[in-house]
């Protein structure tokens, strides 16, 4: 057999071809360990790889703008719950200075008088206005009694006429400066005496009630002078509410300049004594205790226990050192006042004024706002170490909180 005769895959390789191979492998071994082969990138593995890098970007674009988006939109919702609450607190403002407001002018004394004076003027020109009108209807009731039914117009007639609405305002006039007098008297705060001026009125009522129903009643027609009636009926019943009203209006506007007088009156007392007096001896000013003593004093028979335990009250205030109480206040952090603000207000106390007017005096001294809160629990809190309960008037209410 020959070699010929062989088949391919039995065939012998050419020593020379196998060299040739063996030293391409031995060259191509060491560089397939090398990285780089592997990592080399084809063309259409780059554009891929590009392609994904934009899509990447474009991704983290969208993500950035949903992020600002949220930012921005967090930031507008603070603002607009930043504007509503200044809103908010603005019209709480405004509300709380309308309340002042209308505290000032439900409590100012001033405040009080000028709006009885308002109202007295305005109810007392209504009912004179519509009295014009009864008395103006009351006139042509004169007329038509005065005037035949037979006579014809012309100048009789209209004299009659005339002379009809002269007489009613001879009646009507007297009247209405009776109610004018009245009510000026009730804006002056006046008083009117009644007995005085009834006489007038009941005369001059009942000459306007004779002209508008006396025809009628002589001839018998008492339904004609029921109706001619009405005009001087309603006028006599309008007298008579405006003068109610112009003495209780009276009587208000008093009572109120009455309240503001008292009330100035405590504010001006005059604090600065009580600092060089009660330092050196422990006791009271004269003049307090003189107050002190007299209120007790004047208390009405039918409150006997009062007026013993409010002069021994009394008279173990005037035996204490309101130093003594006023610092031990301060010291146990009972009260945030000075002492020598403690001090006033124990002195205030102690003469039987209560709270209110303890705070007004406080007020007026210090030029600072004192509620009468505060001046309750410094008292509360000064009758703990010692300090009674002085006279009935005397309000205190006790509490934790710091004065």
């Amino acid at each position: 057999m020959t070699p010929k005769s062989l088949s391919p895959s039995h065939q012998l390789a050419d020593p020379a071809a196998l060299g040739r191979s063996v030293e391409v492998a031995r060259d191509c071994v060491p560089l397939q360990e090398v990285s780089e082969l592997y990592e080399a990138m084809t063309v259409a593995e780059i554009e891929a790889e590009q392609g994904l890098a934009r899509w990447e970007r474009a991704q983290r674009r969208r993500q950035r703008k949903r992020s600002v988006r949220g930012e921005l939109a967090e930031q507008a919702r603070v603002q607009r719950i930043a504007r509503r609450l200044r809103q908010q607190d603005t019209r709480q403002l405004r509300w709380l200075a309308n309340a002042r407001a209308e505290r000032a002018r439900a409590t100012n004394p001033d405040a009080l008088v000028g709006a009885l004076h308002h109202r007295a003027k305005r109810s007392s020109l209504l009912l004179r206005s519509v009295m014009g009108v009864g008395l103006l209807w009351s006139a042509v009731n004169v007329g038509r009694n005065l005037t035949p039914a037979d006579i014809t117009p012309g100048p009789t007639w209209w004299l009659l006429w005339a002379l009809s609405f002269g007489i009613e305002a001879m009646i009507s006039v007297p009247i209405l400066e009776i109610m004018a007098q009245a009510a000026t008297a009730a804006r002056l705060g006046h008083r009117v005496d009644r007995a005085r001026i009834v006489f007038f009125e009941a005369a001059l009522l009942t000459g306007t009630v004779g002209l508008n129903c006396g025809p009628h009643l002589v001839r018998g027609d008492f339904g004609r002078a029921a109706e001619y009636a009405v005009a001087p009926v309603m006028v006599v019943v309008l007298m008579w509410l405006h003068a109610w009203l112009t003495t209780r209006y009276a009587e208000l506007i008093e009572q109120v300049s009455t309240t503001d007088r008292t009330t100035q009156n405590v504010a001006t007392i005059d604090l600065e004594p009580a600092h060089t007096q009660h330092r050196s001896t422990g006791r009271l000013p004269q003049h307090l205790e003189d107050e002190a003593e007299a209120m007790f004093t004047h208390l009405p028979s039918d409150r006997a226990e009062t007026d013993d335990s409010g002069g021994n009250n009394v008279a173990a205030v005037l035996g204490q050192d309101l130093a003594r109480i006023a610092e031990k206040l301060v010291a146990t952090g009972r009260s945030e006042k000075t002492v020598d603000e403690i001090i006033d207000i124990l002195e205030l106390a102690a003469t039987g004024m209560n709270a209110n007017a303890v705070a007004t005096a406080m007020s007026t001294r210090t030029g600072a706002t004192w509620r009468r809160s505060t001046v309750d629990r410094i008292i509360a809190r000064a009758v703990q170490f010692g300090f009674p309960v002085v006279g009935p008037r005397l309000e205190v209410v006790a509490d934790q909180k710091p004065a």
